[in-house]
């Protein structure tokens, strides 16, 4: 009997896909494998720090944009309440200020 040409060359196939496992190998594979382990870790804890100083920065901009809000809402309230005490002055000031402003785009 004749042995099947095709079988031959996928018996030798197989055999270089084999893994030959040695002690040096070995431990060099565990060594990859823990190394990307540590990789890993060490990313997973950079991005949890990178997360919590991202929360932490929009918790402080909410709390200075609603400190603005605030500061402007009270200088509005302090420029009406003098316009109504001073209708004179105030519209004299905005005249002086709209004088200023032309002169200062006009150069």
């Amino acid at each position: 009997m004749k042995a099947d040409p095709s079988k031959a060359s996928t018996n030798a196939s197989e055999a270089g896909k084999a893994r030959v496992s040695t002690p040096t190998t070995d431990n060099v594979a565990d060594a990859a494998h823990d190394a990307v382990e540590r990789a890993a870790d060490s990313v997973a804890k950079a991005e949890e720090r990178i997360r919590e100083k991202a929360a932490a920065s929009e918790r402080h901009l909410r709390e200075k944009t609603a400190e603005a809000r605030v500061t402007t809402e009270r200088a509005i309230d302090h420029v009406r309440q003098y316009t109504q005490e001073k209708p004179l002055a105030a519209a004299a000031i905005a005249f002086a200020a709209g004088l200023v402003v032309s002169r200062l785009l006009s150069r």
